[in-house]
């Protein structure tokens, strides 16, 4: 059809938005389109006010014209022109500013309507969306989803405490009424579109993302970075459970292979970063959650996944360099030496009757192993000291006996009982120990009466 037409409508007086003579209204129609009544705004009273601009056109070529016009002189509604327009026109009502009561009114019928739907009616409306979805173009797509994006944003902004905590509530809920496969399908989905969305991204973009991801991060107190921390490690956990013993064992291939892809400088890069991590996670977690969490880890371990992690340890030790192992070694007994000075004194007993445990369980073979490989680490350090760092280090073994000596309880009696008083004590000169004077009279007295009575006749002889 060529029979549409674009027309104008002007204002038969002026007033603030502009002059007499001047367009109110941009249209497009056929027929007597310009002169009904149906109309968003008034009709000129003066037929000689509507002004046909062009006619004989096709549809698309009005639709084009009228978005140009109305572009052109601009709308009221959005403070770019003198056009009461609503939209900016074509086919739809795209670029339409919704008043906030339209959009409350809207939003409560659709609430009352998909109150009222039943469930094959609610599974029908959600297939006709996911067809919708599947014939739009990926510019489409793209665009919509930024839109509703940059809606749900807004929205959310404008919500208050006790709102957000409401609409978290109904969405956990909401999860919480699916069926494990439906979970299933929703985080799959979820992560292709999370995969396409940031292939999308160049490499600026990613860095924008990253950099207000850490300043948020940065913003959070140390209680906020906690919850975070612990709401995350609970759904992470929660979702390793919830997977088949397949499941997880397709998941460390794919890990391995994405592993094995990497190059050296990456596999660096992520073994650093992953240290660094783990270091900062493990600096700013409790004692006693330390040593629970390792409980925990190393009891739920079967024989063989234990003899397995000690065989990958010992590898990783045997491809470390001697610098490396000299670092690591230092790491180690500074942090040793920081949680033993950090121990409680029944952390301590604890500790002591828990090495003294695991050492009577060794067999003799593991202990001589054992004390070869100490005895040939301590020569090795010993020997590897300067006469300064030597002389530092018998320092400070004799500072830490003498106080050990100065801390240790003294007995208040001897073996068989008697009291180290003043009047039954004796110190010996010759190396400063104490000795019960009752004792040392009964020694004194069996040992005479073990002696031989002599004979006289044979002295005689």
């Amino acid at each position: 059809m060529t029979d549409f037409y674009v027309y104008k409508y002007l204002r038969s007086k002026a007033s603030e938005h502009g002059p007499a003579g001047g367009p109110y209204y941009i249209g497009k129609g056929w027929g007597r389109r310009a002169f009904r009544k149906e109309h968003g705004v008034h009709i000129p009273k003066d037929k000689a006010n509507i002004v046909l601009l062009s006619a004989g056109m096709s549809e698309p070529d009005a639709h084009q014209l009228e978005m140009l016009l109305i572009h052109f002189f601009g709308r009221i509604d959005r403070l770019t022109g003198c056009l009461r327009n609503l939209t900016d026109g074509g086919d739809g009502v795209r670029g339409r500013v919704v008043p906030e009561e339209e959009r409350q009114a809207i939003s409560k019928r659709g609430k009352k309507r998909w109150g009222s739907l039943t469930e094959n009616e609610e599974r029908e409306w959600l297939q006709a969306i996911r067809e919708g979805w599947a014939v739009r173009t990926e510019e489409q797509n793209r665009e919509y989803s930024k839109t509703v994006s940059q809606a749900m944003t807004a929205w959310h902004a404008s919500l208050s405490e006790d709102e957000k905590r409401e609409w978290s509530e109904a969405r956990r809920e909401g999860l919480a009424s699916l069926t494990d496969e439906e979970k299933r399908a929703w985080r799959e989905a979820l992560s292709e579109a999370h995969k396409e969305y940031w292939a999308s991204l160049t490499e600026e973009q990613k860095h924008e993302r990253g950099q207000a991801t850490r300043e948020r991060w940065a913003s959070l107190t140390e209680d906020e970075k906690r919850k975070w921390g612990d709401a995350l490690s609970v759904a992470q956990k929660k979702r390793w459970a919830s997977l088949t013993e397949d499941e997880k064992r397709e998941w460390n291939e794919a890990a391995q292979e994405r592993y094995a892809n990497l190059s050296d400088d990456e596999k660096q890069r992520q073994n650093q970063q992953l240290h660094a991590a783990l270091a900062k996670y493990w600096a700013n977690l409790p004692a006693e959650r330390r040593g629970e969490a390792a409980t925990k880890y190393w009891a739920s371990l079967t024989e063989e996944e234990a003899a397995e992690r000690g065989l990958a340890v010992k590898a990783w030790h045997a491809s470390l360099t001697g610098e490396q192992m000299t670092q690591r070694n230092e790491a180690l007994r500074a942090a040793a030496t920081k949680q033993w000075a950090n121990f409680t004194e029944v952390q301590l007993r604890a500790w002591k009757k828990a090495w003294l445990l695991g050492r009577a369980n060794m067999s003799e073979e593991l202990k001589r192993q054992l004390a070869e490989k100490n005895g040939k680490f301590h020569k090795a350090r010993i020997a590897g000291l300067s006469p300064e760092e030597r002389e530092e280090r018998n320092a400070q073994l004799h500072a830490a006996l003498l106080n050990r000596w100065a801390n240790t309880p003294k007995k208040i009696r001897c073996p068989k009982g008697h009291p180290y008083d003043e009047q039954n004590t004796y110190i010996n000169p010759s190396n400063g120990h104490r000795q019960c004077k009752i004792c040392v009279r009964a020694s004194k007295a069996r040992y005479k009466d073990k002696r031989p009575v002599p004979n006289p006749q044979a002295i005689c002889r």
